[in-house]
């Protein structure tokens, strides 16, 4: 994922990209590495002689610089705005690494739930980013975003984060427009990251399972 492709919308100036382990952070993003049980499993690979799965490689690689991704500077912005585009940035490097899990197991829009996560999106302190994310979508993404923002029972976040990835790439994502200037929406954006990372988590490790039964 070229980094030019920031320049659409309304990232521009990125002078810097710390990459190195974000040891300043949560316990919880300071050992986002690779994916749990990946570091065994090409260790085992590599001790009988063969590479491990392509796929499952490039998927390690695209969740682990994700995860590691410590910082942005953006010039001419503020301090909370740089964060919160941090936040998106990782969360959407985060969704590539998704993509290709979904290829390693085959299964297309693998779910993200967390009922009380979908919940607060859902509630009207979020509507201004509700209305933002919907304005932003293409057609056929605001129908499947509005479909899961209307149903009290739905808690797969995937439309959301689907939303989210399309309008930082291809749109205008604006902190203060999108209403993701405060320290309730910021909590918001981290845990809806944790439930990605968790959930990428525990579909890699049932593929680890099958091909040791295989």
């Amino acid at each position: 994922m070229a980094f030019g492709m920031l320049a659409l919308g309304q990232i521009e100036n990125i002078s810097n990209i710390d990459c190195a382990p974000r040891l300043a952070e949560s316990a919880y993003h300071s050992v986002m590495t690779n994916p749990t049980g990946y570091g065994a499993y090409a260790a085992k690979c590599r001790k009988a002689g063969f590479k491990p799965d392509t796929r499952a490689a490039k998927f390690a690689s695209r969740y682990k610089f994700a995860g590691q991704l410590n910082s942005i500077e953006l010039l001419g912005y503020s301090t909370k705005s740089n964060e919160v585009y941090k936040v998106l940035l990782r969360l959407c490097l985060a969704y590539s690494a998704l993509e290709q899990l979904q290829v390693l197991v085959g299964q297309k829009n693998l779910p993200i739930k967390n009922e009380q996560i979908a919940m607060e999106l859902k509630t009207e302190n979020f509507r201004k980013f509700q209305d933002f994310l919907l304005s932003e979508s293409d057609e056929a993404l605001e129908r499947e975003l509005r479909k899961f923002l209307n149903s009290k029972r739905d808690a797969n976040l995937g439309p959301a984060l689907r939303a989210i990835r399309h309008t930082m790439f291809h749109g205008n994502l604006n902190p203060s427009r999108a209403g993701l200037g405060t320290k309730s929406a910021f909590a918001f954006l981290e845990n809806l990251e944790k439930t990605l990372f968790k959930t990428m988590d525990v579909t890699f490790s049932k593929w680890l399972d099958s091909e040791e039964r295989d």
